[in-house]
């Protein structure tokens, strides 16, 4: 994004007198198609020539545009930078040097991934772990309405969205995208007993899957 946004700044020359930059972010991190079309309309009112450029885009640069199969919710490029980072020093050598210095350094990694995976207790992979604990005990107040066992509208401070259990969907879009359940299904699911949190994650990030790659 921060690359996108430069690129913007060199092609038409924003001082960002209206809080365009914002804006744009906010419309890459929607995970909504209608708040990102509502976004894209508030983009256009400031500077048409941005939201014809913005649309012009074969990139999917917005949350809400990625394909809910692949469970992915980054539009960083902070992955490259860490990978370019941690083979920085093998860049400088030939080529048949650096290939087999990346292969010693990926099976070293592989060999640390594995170890650290036997260490594991939980079906989830860790961060993912931690994740449901923190949505899980946010202390954000909510009102459930629910309307059958596995459907029900939940309404925060500033936004009401529509959960359903059965179809994995949630009308903001985050627990599509990211395969996590977000705040409101955590909220609905909340209110039940004996809740087995890992059953709202999505199959990719369970811990086998992870460890299977490994063997």
């Amino acid at each position: 994004m921060r690359h996108l946004w430069k690129n913007i700044k060199k092609l038409f020359r924003c001082d960002d007198s209206h809080g365009l930059q914002k804006i744009v972010w906010t419309a890459a991190n929607c995970y909504s198609l209608h708040e990102f079309n509502s976004k894209l309309q508030q983009i256009f009112y400031i500077s048409p020539q941005v939201h014809c450029y913005l649309s012009s885009l074969t990139c999917k640069w917005s949350k809400a545009t990625f394909s809910n199969h692949i469970k992915n919710h980054y539009n960083t490029n902070n992955m490259a930078e860490s990978f370019n980072s941690w083979v920085e020093e093998a860049r400088s050598k030939p080529v048949v040097d650096l290939i087999d210095m990346i292969r010693g350094m990926l099976m070293e990694q592989r060999s640390n991934r594995k170890s650290n995976s036997n260490s594991w207790r939980g079906p989830l992979v860790p961060c993912v772990e931690e994740y449901n604990r923190d949505v899980t005990t946010r202390k954000v107040h909510f009102i459930i309405r629910q309307s059958t066992t596995t459907k029900a509208e939940v309404e925060g401070l500033s936004d009401r969205h529509e959960v359903d259990i059965d179809t994995r969907t949630c009308t903001c879009g985050f627990w599509q995208i990211s395969g996590l359940p977000c705040v409101h299904v955590a909220a609905f699911v909340g209110t039940k007993h004996h809740t087995l949190w890992h059953s709202y994650v999505d199959d990719q990030y369970y811990s086998y899957r992870f460890v299977s790659l490994l063997n």
